[in-house]
């Protein structure tokens, strides 16, 4: 490692240049967390109503879901039948 001597200009330029690209990272980070914590959430709802058929493209990096069938729950006594209907 070589270390330079550089005016106080330069080596305040370099610290905000540093720190700008630091900041665009992070809102593109904190936007790609915010959507996986709102599919997550609504995963969570849909997983209780409904079958989840779960998708993923590996090579674009998309996460998503579709809704399957609806879910029946309990045993209807009259037509002794799971689900209901």
């Amino acid at each position: 490692m070589t270390l330079e001597t550089v005016t106080r200009k330069e080596w305040k330029k370099q610290v905000e240049d540093n720190l700008l690209n630091i900041e665009e990272a992070l809102i593109e980070k904190m936007d790609t967390y915010l959507a996986l914590i709102k599919i997550n959430k609504n995963y969570r709802m849909d997983d209780k109503t409904h079958r989840i058929i779960h998708q993923i493209d590996f090579d674009k990096g998309i996460i998503t879901y579709k809704l399957g069938a609806k879910r029946r729950m309990g045993f209807d006594y009259k037509n002794k039948q799971p689900g209901g209907k």
